[in-house]
């Protein structure tokens, strides 16, 4: 394989893997796995699911807020940005 298939073989692995704990509860994890996957490589997608991560984990509601509202001006229809969106919302007002 050469250089460029491995990346995103890794991308799509660290993006699996963050999918994958990130429903199992574990936010922290499923956030280095998407901070890995996008020093790699840029992708629209897993920055929707960082964006919610780093609300989170982190309290960084108005980055995520930006980060997910870019994502939507690139892919209006992909319901997943609608939903980390509305996510970030319920956290937010969680934590007023």
């Amino acid at each position: 394989m050469n250089n460029t298939t491995d990346a995103q073989v890794t991308v799509k692995e660290l993006f699996e893997k963050g999918k994958r704990l990130l429903k199992g509860g574990d936010t922290l994890g499923a956030l280095v796995c998407f901070e890995k996957a996008l020093k790699i490589a840029s992708n629209i997608e897993i920055e929707s699911f960082y964006a919610f991560c780093i609300a989170k984990e982190r309290g960084k509601f108005q980055r995520a807020m930006e980060l997910l509202n870019a994502c939507l001006e690139k892919e209006p229809s992909n319901s997943v940005h609608y939903l980390n969106l509305g996510r970030v919302y319920l956290l937010l007002n969680e934590n007023l």
